[in-house]
């Protein structure tokens, strides 16, 4: 059975990650699709067949500028090229359960979070990034034409995993689906000294694999 893994940015190494990489253990085989990747800060992944997307051609101004870049991802994950795959298993919270798969190919996405900045999270963000006038204006026009997109982005998998009820909610309400709900791994080995730990240390380590990030657009 050929199976491939679909992620949305190998730039930072967090929660999303964290499960992916379990992923990626459990499929050893299983080459990563996704849309940038940074192997100087993922050497969790240097042994593995990474695919980048267009993305990767562009220069460094636009990739450092989200409100350049994330406009640009919808195409990008659709170019992806899965024919071959009997299984794609996606890994998201924001564009990779948008791949576009044969009929043949069954897609399952684990979606950790609806992306958060278009959906439930839209305005504080803006009021966050101080977007006024005509920043917020064109922002929530290009925000309208991506949580079009990520709707129908929704619709792609043949089945969806969250990872956690709250999640199954969000996905409910915003993409009208069904999920299943399987609670991401644990690494049981960070626990065993929790005392001692610092309360700094001890949030750091009990961080959701759906907190928000990578959104800065400005």
């Amino acid at each position: 059975m050929r199976i491939a893994l679909i992620h949305d940015f190998l730039t930072n190494f967090g929660g999303v990650e964290r499960v992916l990489k379990d992923l990626a253990d459990i499929f050893p085989e299983a080459p990563i699709f996704c849309l940038l990747y940074d192997q100087k800060k993922l050497s969790q992944f240097k042994n593995k067949k990474i695919i980048e997307s267009s993305l990767s051609k562009y220069p460094g101004f636009i990739k450092k500028r989200d409100v350049l870049l994330r406009p640009k991802c919808p195409k990008a994950i659709e170019e992806f090229d899965l024919s071959k795959y009997d299984v794609v298993i996606s890994n998201t919270n924001s564009f990779a359960k948008g791949v576009i798969t044969p009929p043949s190919t069954l897609h399952i996405s684990y979606i950790h979070s609806p992306t958060r900045y278009l959906w439930d999270y839209k305005d504080e963000y803006l009021d966050e990034h101080n977007a006024k006038g005509i920043k917020r204006y064109l922002l929530e026009k290009l925000f309208l034409k991506m949580r079009l997109w990520d709707y129908e982005a929704g619709q792609r998998p043949d089945y969806i995993m969250a990872n956690s009820i709250n999640v199954a909610g969000r996905i409910k309400k915003y993409y009208r689906r069904k999920s299943y709900i399987i609670y991401p791994g644990t690494d049981l080995d960070k626990y065993r000294n929790f005392d001692e730990q610092s309360e700094e240390n001890s949030q750091q380590d009990l961080s959701s694999p759906a907190a928000p990030r990578d959104t800065k657009f400005f």
